[in-house]
């Protein structure tokens, strides 16, 4: 097709994970500037520009704090796994990226207190996000599972509960919507 650009089915997510790292890129602190002068950015939005804009509230200036803890991604797409890797940290968790559902049984099955959470895919070739919860939770009862997906199949609710499934999220991830549930889920094992 001339004028477009064509783009291979399947790719959608890995496109919208990386989109969502470049705003994410966009948002971080910028450097001081010892005029005093700061260029807006496209993610300051127009308002920020005009001369005479309100300051941010002290809540929206206030940093935010680090993660803490070990989780464990598992993608069978490469780049997604490791885009998910360097995303998670970048809050400050220390995340280890495996290929597939073999090789995150392989890893808890070896040392299984090593990881505080799991983030897995859905679909995967061989195995499902739901049938590895499943299968890490006969390996460790207490270890949290975060999936996303980006078909949005009929998840039963009972059966995620069952698999030890804390948090689904739907593709493309929004990098909020992750750090929101790891809070809570990290959270909530510590306090156990």
């Amino acid at each position: 097709v001339r004028g477009r650009t064509l783009v291979a089915v399947g790719t959608g997510f890995a496109l919208g994970a990386l989109a969502a790292f470049a705003v994410s890129l966009l948002r971080r602190p910028r450097p001081i500037d010892t005029t005093g002068y700061q260029p807006p950015t496209p993610s300051d939005g127009p308002e920020a520009a005009a001369v005479g804009a309100p300051e941010p509230s002290r809540a929206a200036q206030r940093p935010r704090t680090a993660l803490e803890g070990t989780i464990l991604i598992v993608d069978d797409e490469i780049a997604v796994g490791e885009f998910m890797r360097d995303l998670l940290e970048t809050r400050g968790l220390t995340a280890t990226f495996v290929p597939g559902p073999q090789a995150a049984l392989e890893l808890v099955s070896a040392a299984p207190g090593r990881f505080d959470a799991v983030i897995t895919d859905q679909s995967m070739p061989r195995m499902t996000g739901v049938q590895l919860a499943h299968a890490l939770q006969a390996l460790r009862g207490d270890l949290p599972v975060v999936l996303y997906s980006g078909y949005g199949e009929g998840l039963d609710q009972s059966a995620l509960k069952a698999a030890g499934i804390r948090a689904v999220l739907r593709k493309p991830v929004d990098p909020h919507a992750l750090e929101a549930a790891l809070t809570t889920v990290l959270a909530a094992r510590r306090e156990s």
